[in-house]
C-alpha cells in the first residue's frame, strides 16, 4: 500500500468507523465482536486498497465488506454450535442416569479427553461467552493470530474425537 492509499484508508477509517461499528453492533449485540468485525473490514481494505480506491462508492465498499465479514462470523458461530451439540450428546451418554450435572460441567469433562485445560477455556470463552479473538488472545497473553490458530486446532481435535465416537 502506497502513502496515498494509506492516507485515503485512514481518512475513511475516521469517517466511517462509528457507522460501521454501530452497524456491526446492531447485528452482533456484542461490542468486542463488533469492533473485531470493523477491524477485519479495514484489514481487508488494507490488503485491497486499489479495489477500495477504484470503487465509485468507497463507503459502500466498506459497508459491503463489513456485511461479508459479519456473514462469515455468523457462519463460523453456527459451525461452532453444530460442533457443540454432538459433544453434549456424548457427555450425556456418559452421565449416570438421574444424575444432575450442569451442561458446562458435562462439556468440560468430555473436552478434557481431547483438549488441554487452557484450550478448553479458550473454546468455552469463544463459543459460549462470545468472546472476541482479541479478548481471548489478551487473556492468554498471545497474539490474535496464535489464538485463532489454537482455536482452529481445538476444533479439529474435537471433530476428530467426534468422528472416532461414531
Amino acid at each position: 500500500m502506497n502513502k496515498a492509499e494509506k492516507q485515503q484508508v485512514e481518512k475513511l477509517y475516521y469517517e466511517t468507523y462509528e457507522f460501521l461499528f454501530w452497524y456491526a453492533f446492531s447485528r452482533l449485540k456484542n461490542r468486542p465482536l463488533a469492533e473485531e468485525a470493523v477491524q477485519s473490514t479495514f484489514l481487508i481494505a488494507c490488503t485491497k486498497p486499489q479495489s477500495l480506491m477504484e470503487s465509485p462508492n468507497p463507503r459502500g465498499w466498506l459497508t459491503s465488506t463489513l456485511k461479508n465479514v459479519l456473514r462469515n462470523m455468523t457462519a463460523s458461530r453456527v459451525r461452532q454450535m453444530r460442533l457443540v451439540q454432538p459433544l453434549f450428546e456424548v457427555a450425556e451418554e456418559k452421565t449416570p442416569a438421574g444424575a444432575q450435572v450442569s451442561p458446562r460441567l458435562l462439556l468440560y469433562e468430555t473436552l478434557s479427553n481431547v483438549l488441554s485445560r487452557e484450550d478448553i477455556h479458550l473454546f468455552q470463552r469463544i463459543v459460549f461467552d462470545r468472546c472476541s479473538m482479541l479478548e481471548a488472545a489478551q487473556e492468554l497473553g498471545i497474539s490474535v493470530q496464535a489464538c485463532s490458530k489454537r482455536m482452529q486446532r481445538a476444533r479439529k481435535k474435537i471433530r476428530d474425537f467426534l468422528e472416532k465416537m461414531e
